[in-house]
This record gives structure tokens, sequence and C-alpha cells, in this order.
């Protein structure tokens, strides 16, 4: 069974907080968002889910474009970059759409090259994250891929409308 999600009210503390930081990790200044609703998963749950508990039992055993470091789930800390990979294949709607996610990564691997045929981190780790380019890696903007769909679970989405 599918965790329950629920649109949060505008008004709500964790409301703003998620939109703050939305907001604040927009590092793009060619364009802006505007959020337009937040849904969050319903913690209880998520943790009776399938997904919930298969997330959950690996997180304690762990402590082509884009696809720059092989074929992983790619997360960011900037929305803007996020932004940059929501392809909205409605072309009546002019939402788009960034999942806010739980990630394992405990060990991260960091690689400062592309390895676009990788399937897995080394052995010892349990995620890749990029080197940034000021330390010598060839990405502008932190991301971290994991490999296992138990190593990420959705917990919320973001609707925004783009500008500029």
């Amino acid at each position: 069974m599918a965790p329950d999600y629920h649109r949060l009210n505008e008004n709500s503390r964790f409301y703003g907080e998620i939109r703050e930081d939305f907001d604040a990790d927009w590092r793009h200044s060619e364009r802006s968002a505007i959020v337009r609703a937040i849904y969050h998963v319903d913690e209880d749950s998520l943790n009776q889910s399938y997904r919930g508990r298969r997330f959950n039992a690996y997180r304690s055993r762990s402590g082509d474009w884009g696809c720059m470091f092989g074929n992983g789930v790619y997360t960011t800390t900037v929305s803007s970059k996020a932004d940059l990979f929501a392809e909205n294949q409605d072309i009546h709607s002019q939402l788009h759409a960034v999942f806010i996610c739980r990630i394992v990564s405990n060990r991260p691997q960091y690689l400062r090259r592309p390895d676009n045929v990788r399937t897995r981190p080394d052995r010892g780790y349990d995620s890749v994250e990029a080197v940034l380019t000021h330390n010598g890696g060839t990405v502008r903007y932190p991301e971290t891929i994991v490999y296992r769909e138990d190593a990420i679970i959705p917990v919320g989405v973001i609707l925004y409308t783009r500008r500029g």
C-alpha cells in the first residue's frame, strides 16, 4: 500500500519552512519559481507502507543527459538545479513538480570526473557525491546519487510555476 500524501496548509509552519528552503536553495538567477502547493507524506502511513519499510530497513543497514554518474537516482539540495530536470509533458499546464526525498547517504564516494557507465558506488560506499568545480570536480551545484530503490523515498512534492 502506498503512503498517503496530504496538501499542506499555506499558513502552516511546516509549509513555510519547506517553501523557505525551496526559495533559499534556488540559485539560478536567470529564472525563478512561485510555489503553488506542497504535499507531504503522512509519517505513519509512510512507515507502514512497503516502500517505507524497505527504506527504513536499508537505512538501518547502511548507516544519457542527467546520467553523469551512471544509472542512479539523482538528488540535489539546490531547487533550481532540480528544476532543470523537471519536465512538464502536459503542454496545457504551467505547473512543474519536484519531489522532497529522504535518502541514505552515510558513506558517500566523492567523484571528480563523470562515469556514465557506473551502476553502483564502489565497495564500502552507499552513494556517490559529485565534487564541485571549485574543488576540482565537474559540477557547479551539489548532487548525490543513490543506486538502490530502497535508498530513497519521496516524502513530499512541491508544485510550482516558473518565472523568467
